[in-house]
């Protein structure tokens, strides 16, 4: 539902415009957590804290943008991918092998996303 409304909103708004009220919808939402037991703050955190913010903002950008080039299809899709990256980033950080079946997974949606593209 967010990738078609977003989809629909960049029709007629630009990416920055967009980004920002789904980026900031998402923080209202998720603000009342804050109430709940919260993590000492370390330098670490405050690190990876600051990746995650980074990279969800770049993501949310690129998506937002891309969102005005492709159907609200192509665009879940592509998204979905992130899992491909998650999994081959823990292996590579973490030294954890990929199951075949996690392969087998990725590869057949990258070719779901080579076959929405094509044109």
């Amino acid at each position: 539902a967010a990738v078609a409304t977003a989809g629909e909103l960049r029709r007629s708004e630009s990416t920055t415009l967009v980004t920002t009220w789904f980026m900031g919808t998402g923080a209202a939402l998720l603000l009342p957590s804050l109430a709940f037991d919260l993590p000492a703050p370390t330098a670490s955190l405050g690190l990876m804290l600051f990746g995650v913010v980074a990279t969800s903002v770049a993501g949310q950008l690129l998506l937002h943008h891309g969102l005005g080039t492709v159907s609200a299809t192509a665009a879940a899709l592509a998204t979905a991918t992130s899992t491909i990256t998650a999994a081959v980033t823990e292996s590579a950080v973490y030294g954890t092998p990929i199951p075949p079946r996690m392969l087998f997974a990725g590869v057949m949606m990258l070719w779901a996303v080579w076959l929405v593209g094509r044109k």
